[in-house]
């Protein structure tokens, strides 16, 4: 049931370890678009098309972080959190990225953070 795999020990070319620098980036972009699909199909995060019994505690929809320009109150966005500068901190999304303060963040396994 499982496929076997064998050593060929007559093969003698070296074997790249370490994948290109696009293919990494299409990696991440690959995994981050593949969660925002699914996070986006959510009923939580979906903007409901009819008035429904969930409608009334109002719609969670991810913003994209270039649609935050000019906007006030309230967004919910999706993002990898990387440090682009010493010390900065920067929050990405495939449109933009803006820079955010985490001295105030609530850490949950220094995986996830509550800003």
């Amino acid at each position: 049931m499982f496929p076997c795999y064998y050593f060929d020990s007559s093969y003698t070319d070296s074997l790249p370890i370490h994948g290109e620098a696009l293919a990494k980036a299409a990696l991440y972009r690959d995994r981050f678009l593949l969660l925002h699909r699914r996070l986006s199909f959510d009923q939580h995060f979906s903007k409901p098309a009819f008035d429904s019994e969930n409608s009334h505690f109002g719609s969670c929809e991810i913003s994209p972080i270039q649609s935050l320009v000019g906007q006030t109150g309230r967004r919910w966005v999706m993002g990898v959190i990387s440090q682009l500068k010493d010390g900065h901190y920067y929050l990405e999304d495939l449109t933009a990225s803006v820079e955010i303060n985490l001295s105030d963040a609530i850490s949950f396994y220094n995986l996830i953070f509550l800003i």
